[in-house]
């Protein structure tokens, strides 16, 4: 089941960071599955966006351009999906022209899990998980609060652990597999 399979494989990051009792675990990743997919849905009852972030040069960074590819034509074509490439704060003015509500964040983000893990993140929240560096102009808890703040939109961040940010165009195994789970996610539930 797609459930299951989520489960555990898409939010292990959060069972290090919750109670050691199993049944709180799925409860609260269950709950972070819910959050994320009701934002999609409230997003989708006004205007929401999709902001894919990367940088197809640098290896695991080019996650973002994979994903707005893979997503193109397979969900609804009234969520503004874009390509925001490595410096997304120039799309302010997109956010306000479209009057955009809700814009999903997906970007590859160290927050200290093993590679291909996958977070969901509100602004603020990665000042938690110590996040040591953004390839990016503005770190993403500035940009998610630059953008929140100028275009009264909001935001939640899926970010991907990269393992591999040096300069080359493959992807990590395990970043492959975290880019499919992703768009299955959307997909299934963007469609």
């Amino acid at each position: 089941m797609f459930l299951e399979c989520f489960i555990k494989g898409f939010f292990c990051i959060y069972i290090n960071k919750l109670s050691q009792n199993t049944k709180i675990v799925v409860n609260s990743i269950m709950s972070v599955l819910n959050e994320l997919i009701q934002f999609l849905e409230e997003g989708r009852k006004q205007k929401l966006a999709i902001f894919c972030v990367g940088n197809i040069l640098k290896a695991d960074d080019g996650l973002g351009p994979v994903i707005a590819e893979n997503l193109t034509g397979r969900i609804d074509s009234d969520i503004l999906l874009i390509d925001v490439g490595s410096q997304p704060e120039n799309f302010v003015s997109v956010l306000k022209r479209n009057k955009v509500t809700h814009c999903l964040l997906i970007d590859a983000t160290n927050f200290e899990a093993e590679a291909g893990q996958i977070g969901i993140f509100e602004p603020g929240d990665l000042e938690d998980f110590q996040v040591t560096f953004s390839t990016h102009f503005l770190s993403l808890n500035k940009f998610m609060d630059f953008m929140e703040t100028e275009s009264g939109t909001k935001f939640k961040l899926l970010g991907i652990q990269p393992k591999d940010l040096a300069f080359g165009n493959s992807l990590s195994p395990e970043i492959e597999e975290a880019i499919r789970k992703t768009i299955n996610l959307l997909v299934e539930h963007l469609k």
